[in-house]
This record gives C-alpha cells, structure tokens and sequence, in this order.
C-alpha cells in the first residue's frame, strides 16, 4: 500500500555538507500510518480491498469484525475503512473510518483544458483527505472543474465561495483543497491579480459611461421653464419644447376615446362588480355610437367572457345572437328608458329575421335594468331564448328583472325548469309575452321531481306591465299537461291585439297545471274583439284565477273586448277543480265567461260582479256554455256570493245560456244576486239555489 507522506519523502537526501533534518511531525505522520496499517492487517483488513463499495457489499464470505477497504470508488465518499456484522455469508458492511490519508498530493500534467482540468494522485482522493495540486495552465472562463482519476467533475469553489473568476488560476499556481461533495473548495484562494484586473476593467466601464452620459447632456438643448406646461421632443427631433395639459391630450388621445367617451366608462366598470361593455370595445369606433359592426363585437365578448356586464347608459345595435353557454351569466344596467334614441341601456334589434337575441344555453342566466326594441316589422326575435342543449339537465333557473320589450315576437320561450321575470313592460310583442315548453329530450337527475310529470315547475311572473300584444304567458307546448307550480302575481295590460285574432292579449293562455295561481289582474282598456283575461286550455285542474278586474269602455269612445274567461275543454283532458274568485268582469261586448268543448268542467265562481255583459245587443248571456266537438257530459258551475248587473244593452233572458241540458248542473247560494226579470238557466238544466 501507499503512504503520503512516505519514506523517501520524510527522510530525503539534503545537499552535501548540509543534510537535510527530518521534520518531527512527518515522522509521527509516518509512523501513524505504519501503526494504522499493521492494526489493519491484525484484524484481518490486510487481506481484503476493493476498488468500489459495490464489490464489497457483493461479498459477505467473511466473520464478524473482519475490516476492509474501499479506495476507488468514484463516490468519493464511499472510499474508507468498513467493518463486518453478522456471519459469514450474512450480515452487512458499513463505514467505520476514512482511508488513513491525510494528505494527498494530485498531479496537473494539462490532459484536460484550462476550465476543466484533468488531475491524477497516487491514490484515491477523499472528502477526509487534504489534496494538493499544481495548476498546469491559467483558466479563461468561470465556472472551473477538476476530475480527479477520471472521477465526477467537480466545480472548483474558492475559500469564500465564489466561482473562481477568469484567470484566478495561474500556471504553476499551487492550490490545495478538499472535496465536499460535488465541489472542491479551495483552502487556499485564487489569484489577487485576476480580481484586481476585474475592479480595474469595471472602473474604466463606469468611468466610460460618465463620460458618454456627460457628453449627451451637453448636447441637450432645454427650453425656459414655463408653468403649468410639459416638455415635448420636437418632431424634427432636434430638441425639446414646452406644451400645455390640453397639447398632451391631442397627443395621447387624438380622437377623444379614452378621455371624452368610453375611456370614462373604464374607470368605473368595476364600481359595481361589472364590466361596462365599452370595455371590450376593439376599434376606435365608440361602442354604442351607432356602428353595429362595433356594437356586435363588443356584446358577444362581454358575455363570453364570463364576467358581470353592464350596458348602463349605453344604445347597443345587434343584428346576430349573443351565445350564452356558461352557467351564472350576467347582464345589467341601472336605467331601462325605452322610447326613442334619446333612451339609454337599450339594445335594438337591427335585423328582423334573427332568431334570438340571447341565446341561453346554460342555467342562471340574469338579465336587468334594460330595454331590448325592434322594428315594427318584426314578427321573429324571440329576446331570451332558454334551451339548453339536448341530453342536458333540465335545469334553467333563469331571472329577468325589470326589463323592457317592446316589438318582437316574444320577450323569451324557455324550454325546461325555473324562471322569473318581475317588474318587467312588454309591447308589441307580435306572438305573446312568453311561452313555457318543457325539453324533449333530457337527462333526468334520478329524484322522483324531475320526471315528465313532475319537472315542469317553479315559474313565478310578476309585476307585468302589458301594452298591445297579441297574447300574454302561455303554456301551449306538447307537455302542457305537465306543468305545475306557475305562480302570475300582478299583471296590468291596458290594450289588447284586435282582428283577427279573437280572445288573445290576456294575461294568460294554456294549461293551468296542479297548484297554479294567477292573481292581481287588471285589464282595463281592450280592442274591440281582442283582448281578455285568461284563455284556459283543456287539462287544466287544480288552480286558482283570483283577485281581477275586466273593464272596457263604452262612452264616447269603444274599447271593449269580447270574453274575459274562456274555458275550453275536451273528452281526454276536461277541466276540473277550477277556482275564479275575487273579481270583476264587465263592460264586455259578449260573455263574462265561456265554455266550449266536449266532456266534463268542474267550475266555481266566488265573489265575482258580472258587469254589463253582452254590449254587442244580441242574447248574450253571462256565462255560456257551447259543445264543441262533442258532448259535454258533466258541467258544474257554482256560484257564490256573485253578482249579476245590466244596463245599456239587450238584457239576456237567462244568466246561464246555450245548452239547456240536464248535462248541466248549476249551484248557487243564497248571497249570489240577479234581476228578477232574468231567469237563472233555461230548458232541463239541473238548477239548484237557496
């Protein structure tokens, strides 16, 4: 084995006549290391080393106590003394003590390059070892390595830390140092020359720099200054001028966007939790000033961002519909004036045969504060369109709030669960206010309340202001007969839609489902045939038409509407349990109430004035009854607590007229009132009083 420092080294020859005296610290370094040798040979470690650890932890042939080296692994921190446990054929190695070399001498012969330098030494380097290497070339670039014996290149870190700087190594410089690691840090530094060098090259830069600075300075011509002004680069760019708040507007803003318009609109649309649409405006053309390229683009990406928006104080022009795919959407503004240009948060529709104009194909939409208007010629927008995608939930969920509709088809036709819309004026509207449908296709959520039967439900429509359409809520749709839970609270119309269209401009038409309230009706002005109450189609049971007022005019002017209440009813779905209470019908050119149809109605009729019906001076009778279709095999009709007045027109001769059956049964109680010259009912209708 190899000692460092050896024999040869400690006890070397001196020149003649001056011998050369042995350093009494080599000599016990020497002797340690004779002594570690020989204890290492007594215990057995003489007669085993391997190259690398994994050789020696392949090899287990060896008693308990027995020692061996490992001193050339390139793991440097395996190399090392390790000690036997267990039997032969068992146990394991481990590490007990470093190779006994304190100082290893490593040789720099230039087999690498200047930055990454190839070392060798007599025997393996150790991270317990001291290395001492001459440098064979001065380095040229940082960071530097060493490999020694072919080992892992290891990054040469100074005794403060640093990389070593570009020629901080020196031919014939020696280094000494010790492996950590993946570094060999320096005990020693590098060269002061080469840091020197850098502080030098850097002051002449800064120095360099001072001057370019001081010569660019002086070549600056700045004019007087003058209050309240800004200085300016001339265009000729042959120095500087002064300009006044309102030059620096031109320059920033030359078409008066940012600061006189939209720009404005910016620095607010976040006040109320939303974006202003002019936000994402994209052209110079203002949005809402009149371009509906501009417009289009703004809305459609307003809303497909996903982000609340707001179009207060703003005229949109839309020609396309706005897609809606996204739950929780979001559109608002705080004014909704609706007559003329001069009306802001207003969308007009610019194109007649456009479909939608939201087209809402997720849930949660909400929409407020706005007024959306067409041309008078429109017969085809439908404003908000709810469907969501077939397959999907039936969920809607969906708010309209205070919200203005005037000329279109209609203000929204939901297909599937939930909707409210309070507080909200339709006009014009061409096919009705609203339809109520139910989705074909979709996939039930597995609970016994989204069925077919059961789904269709929770729609709540209130506060309605109603001027000159042709019909109002509906629920005409193939699943009609499903719906339950539709609540119409507060309705007034003061116009109803004239020939040809007879008994339309009500508050409601359709099937009234289970549980179904409508209340708080007004009509009080009505075209001359158009224009009722409610239109209640046949499948209707269990619901309740309260708390109304019908009243035309007859004065100097006529506006007076046919029917209020028509019932119509069939075989396969009669009409039952239907409750008309609280009310008011009359002046009315025909029927306060008409029945048609074939099959059965269950009717009653509680504190309701029969007002100057039948206007039109021919037998009109207050409540008719007509078989259409059919025969009508069960009609009960209750009265209580009703009154019947005439004046003005041909007095009926009965107050329950057209069919004189026994089919028909008729109840009333004491506190329901008549003429005495008008009989109750006529022929062999079943009439029974107090």
């Amino acid at each position: 084995m190899a000692f460092s420092p050896n024999a040869e080294t400690v006890y070397a020859d001196g020149p003649f006549g001056s011998p050369l005296q042995p350093s009494k610290p080599e000599i016990r370094l020497l002797l340690a290391q004779y002594e570690a040798a020989i204890d290492a040979h007594s215990s057995g470690a003489g007669s085993i080393a391997k190259s690398t650890r994994a050789l020696l932890f392949a090899d287990l042939a060896h008693a308990a106590d027995v020692t061996a080296w490992v001193y050339a692994d390139s793991t440097v921190a395996y190399n090392g003394i390790y000690r036997k446990s267990g039997a032969s054929g068992a146990g394991s190695w481990s590490l007990i003590l470093p190779l006994p070399f304190s100082f290893i001498v490593a040789s720099d012969t230039g087999a690498g390059t200047p930055n990454a330098i190839q070392a060798t030494t007599s025997i393996p380097v150790s991270s317990s070892a001291l290395v001492w290497m001459n440098i064979f070339e001065a380095n040229t670039a940082s960071p530097v390595t060493v490999s020694f014996n072919g080992g892992s290149a290891l990054t040469i870190k100074t005794n403060s830390g640093n990389d070593v700087a570009p020629g901080g190594l020196t031919a014939g410089m020696i280094v000494m140092g010790i492996v950590s690691g993946s570094t060999f840090r320096l005990v020693s530094d590098q060269a002061s020359a080469a840091i020197v060098a850098a502080a030098e090259a850097a002051q002449a830069a800064a120095e360099a720099a001072q001057a370019a600075a001081e010569a660019a300075a002086a070549g600056v011509t700045l004019p007087s200054a003058v209050a309240s002004t800004y200085l300016r680069q001339k265009s000729d760019v042959t120095g500087y001028e002064t300009v006044t708040a309102q030059q620096v507007r031109e320059d920033v803003d030359p078409t008066g966007q940012i600061l006189n318009g939209d720009g404005l609109k910016l620095t607010y649309h976040k006040a109320r939790g939303s974006w202003h649409v002019a936000s994402f405006g994209s052209s110079l053309t203002s949005v809402g000033a009149g371009s509906t390229a501009a417009d289009q683009a703004a809305l459609a990406a307003a809303m497909a961002s996903q982000e609340m928006v707001d179009i207060d104080g703003t005229i949109l022009q839309i020609e396309d519909p706005i897609i809606i795919n996204y739950s929780s959407a979001n559109i608002s503004a705080r004014k909704s004036g609706r007559v003329g240009d001069a009306a802001t948060s207003k969308i007009k529709l610019m194109d007649d045969t456009m479909p939608y104009l939201f087209d809402c194909q997720a849930t949660n939409f909400e929409a407020s504060g706005f007024a959306v208007t067409g041309s008078t010629t429109n017969e085809t927008t439908i404003v908000f369109h709810f469907k969501r995608p077939d397959g999907s939930a039936s969920d809607i969920d969906s708010v309209l709030k205070d919200i203005v509709v005037e000329r279109a088809a209609k203000a929204f036709h939901i297909y599937g669960r939930g909707l409210e819309a309070g507080d909200c004026t339709f006009a014009e509207l061409k096919t009705c206010i609203g339809d109520i449908d139910w989705p074909s296709v979709w996939t039930p959520n597995g609970q016994s309340n989204d069925t077919q039967t059961t789904g269709m439900r929770a729609y709540h429509f209130y506060n309605t202001r109603a001027h000159g359409c042709v019909s109002g809520y509906r629920n005409i749709g193939a699943n009609a007969l499903n719906m339950r839970g539709l609540i119409i609270d507060g309705f007034l119309a003061d116009i109803g839609i004239g020939a040809p269209l007879v008994n339309a401009g009500g508050a409601f038409t359709g099937v009234l489902g289970e549980g179904s309230i409508v209340t708080g009706i007004v009509v009080n002005i009505s075209s001359s045939i158009g224009g009722n109450l409610v239109t209640i189609k046949p499948g209707s049971r269990g619901f309740v038409v309260s708390d109304f007022t019908f009243r035309g005019i007859k004065a100097d002017v006529t506006r007076v509407a046919r029917t209020p209440i028509t019932i119509e009813t069939t075989a396969a779905n009669p009409v039952y349990d239907a409750i008309f209470a609280n009310g008011s019908l009359g002046v009315c050119n025909r029927y306060g109430m008409l029945i048609s149809g074939e099959g059965s109605v269950y009717v009653t009729v509680a504190n309701v004035a029969f007002d100057r019906t039948g206007m039109e001076n021919s037998a009109y009778t207050p409540i008719f009854v007509s078989e259409v279709g059919g025969t009508l095999s069960d009609v009960w009709i209750k009265l209580s607590n009703c009154n019947f007045r005439f004046g003005g027109e041909l007095v009926p001769t009965a107050i329950l007229g057209g069919l004189n059956s026994a089919n028909i049964h008729l109840r009333r109680d004491y506190t329901t009132t008549k003429p005495a010259a008008v009989a109750w009912a006529g022929g062999s209708v079943d009439n029974i009083g107090p």
